[in-house]
This record gives structure tokens, C-alpha cells and sequence, in this order.
């Protein structure tokens, strides 16, 4: 494979996750999915809602308290086990991770609608009252 090839794969693949990163499947498609996750990948993501119940879309939550979270339920995975199962979350596009630190984690908008599938609580939207419009101008 020439390294052309391989950015083309690389463009392909990046194209095809946030494709589906942003595609909400219908809640039956969901439902169905999520039933089909291996336990790991359940308890991940249920702990992002249960480490913060009152998060905000688009808030980033540290791989640190999702660890932590999972602990505390008594669930059992070493680091290594964590890490590999969170970057399969975000190659699949259900997590985004930060360029800056690197172990900052944000649910996508498929995977915070996974996460209310596992979960039954939906995550709050950020709203701000509307700035008005300045009173000098015409």
C-alpha cells in the first residue's frame, strides 16, 4: 500500500465515523443495538451519565471519572482494558476524544442517544437567554 493509499484509506475511514457519529438511528435501531453491546461497552458508557447525571451536551468527561465511576460500581477492568474499549467507542464515532489533553472524552450526538438508551436519562441541552440586539443600531 503506498502511503497515498493509505491516507485515502485513512480519509475513508474518517469520512464513514463521522457519518455515523451524526446519524441518529430510530430508537428501535437503538434499543436493538445497545442490547447487542458486550457488557464493557454498556458500563462505559452508562458510567459518562452516572459520573455526572446533570452533564450538558458537548461537555467533556475525563477518562479519570469515567474510571473511577466503573470502580465505584464495583466493575473490574485494568487500564489497558479500559483504553483499547474507549478507542473502539471513538473509532466507532459514539466518543469524541480531545486533541488536548488527550484523555478528555465527549459522547457524540449517536452516542449520547446510546447512552439514554442504556440509561434512561437524557442528557440536558446547554441553553443561554438570546443576547438582544443592541439599542444604537437602526
Amino acid at each position: 500500500m503506498t502511503s497515498d493509499d493509505a491516507q485515502f484509506a485513512a480519509t475513508q475511514n474518517k469520512v464513514a465515523r463521522d457519518r455515523l457519529r451524526n446519524a441518529i438511528p430510530a430508537p428501535d435501531e437503538l434499543k436493538a443495538y445497545a442490547n447487542q453491546l458486550p457488557p464493557i461497552y454498556r458500563d462505559i458508557l452508562a458510567a459518562v451519565q452516572q459520573a455526572d447525571p446533570n452533564r450538558v451536551e458537548g461537555e467533556p468527561i475525563a477518562l479519570g471519572t469515567i474510571r473511577n465511576t466503573l470502580l465505584n460500581k464495583g466493575t473490574q477492568l485494568t487500564d489497558p482494558q479500559l483504553e483499547l474499549a474507549i478507542g473502539k467507542l471513538v473509532a466507532r464515532g459514539f466518543l469524541d476524544q480531545s486533541d488536548f489533553p488527550q484523555w478528555f472524552f465527549t459522547p457524540t450526538p449517536v452516542g449520547d442517544a446510546l447512552i439514554t438508551t442504556i440509561t434512561g436519562a437524557s442528557v440536558k441541552k446547554a441553553s443561554i437567554p438570546d443576547l438582544p440586539n443592541p439599542t444604537w443600531v437602526g
